[in-house]
């Protein structure tokens, strides 16, 4: 029996970049697999196209993630030489939703967000609301003592109320990488490998601020005990939970955000949610544990959250012709619904 870890080669060869937040979800379970203290010769990489087609020895899968449906590559059922174990899955689509046995056998579901939670449950599954695993990223123990932002995938709408004082610190940033899809495969996943640990070794070893749009910015910079504003035009209901440690705020609210926030303490829930995980991946997940995880995120104020046009848009696209996607949301959109100053200091 191995132990599986998902990798994103394939989609960024299709897509011609990648989003470091996928990968920051694997460098989650690699936290996850330290704690159990699994050793690196058990752990296999299991390329996301491929986890409906795998053949070989029996591999124990975390699942965690964004599963779009895509009909050339569909993900789910997994093969039947992989055990999947949901610790953080946003899954919502109708063609992978159908498989009803394959869902009630690998029950209980860990679900990243209330909309996959919902529609699970709906399907008559075992789902608890666990956040992301991203929560589990270190905290630091020191303060940079230069301040410094990182505006991350900002909409420039938001910058207009930044004050004068962060933004002299101010540096632009963006998830989305572009990569050479006409190198080797395997160059391809150890440039995603590096340049996303790149990243995030940069925010945990420099940013005093993080101001951000994106999920996997906001949560695991949080985890590691840095300041994080979320701004957003606005936030589907992946963004939901999030509620429960930093406010979302969107443009009805840029002139009252708090540009001086404190760190968020989460090492309390990183405890519980690094327990759940462990008993997920160990087959004997607590119940009543589960249930204190899912009932302390559910019990927030919450937000009226929707999907907009665009982004619906895209995911319909994305389902059946990914390429296009990719080029309308990087090429097209991209530049007029984040600064298009990405990458450079103001």
């Amino acid at each position: 029996m191995k132990w599986g870890r998902i990798t994103f080669a394939n989609r960024a060869i299709e897509r011609s970049f990648f989003n470091a937040g996928d990968t920051a979800q694997v460098f989650a379970v690699d936290i996850i697999y330290k704690e159990m203290q699994i050793h690196q010769d058990d752990i296999i990489n299991i390329p996301i196209d491929e986890i409906r087609t795998y053949h070989g020895e029996k591999v124990i899968l975390p699942i965690a993630g964004y599963f779009q449906y895509e009909s050339r590559n569909p993900v789910f059922p997994a093969s039947d030489d992989i055990i999947p174990v949901f610790l953080s899955l946003h899954c919502t689509a109708r063609q992978y939703l159908k498989h009803k046995n394959f869902w009630k056998e690998f029950e209980p579901i860990g679900c990243r967000d209330e909309s996959t939670m919902l529609a699970m449950r709906k399907n008559g599954c075992e789902a608890y609301l666990l956040g992301c695993i991203t929560s589990l990223f270190p905290r630091r123990a020191f303060v940079p003592d230069t301040p410094h932002a990182f505006l991350v995938d900002v909409h420039p709408k938001a910058v207009h109320y930044i004050p004068e004082d962060i933004m002299q610190s101010a540096e632009y940033a963006t998830q989305d990488i572009p990569i050479d899809k006409n190198l080797p495969r395997q160059e391809i996943a150890d440039i995603i490998q590096e340049k996303t640990k790149n990243i995030y070794a940069r925010y945990y070893n420099e940013a005093t601020l993080i101001i951000t749009s994106r999920l996997h910015v906001a949560v695991p910079c949080m985890a590691m005990g840095i300041p994080v504003i979320v701004v957003k035009d606005g936030f589907d209901k992946r963004f939901g939970w999030l509620e429960k440690f930093l406010p979302l705020y969107t443009p009805d609210q840029y002139d009252a955000v708090n540009w001086n926030p404190e760190p968020v303490e989460l090492e309390e829930h990183k405890e519980r949610l690094l327990h759940n995980a462990v008993s997920l991946l160990n087959r004997n997940a607590c119940k009543h544990d589960l249930e204190y995880l899912h009932h302390f995120l559910m019990d927030r104020t919450k937000k009226e959250l929707h999907t907009s046009f665009l982004v619906s848009g895209y995911q319909w696209l994305a389902q059946y012709s990914p390429q296009l996607a990719a080029f309308i949301r990087y090429k097209v959109l991209k530049p007029f619904s984040i600064s298009a100053r990405t990458d450079c200091k103001k």
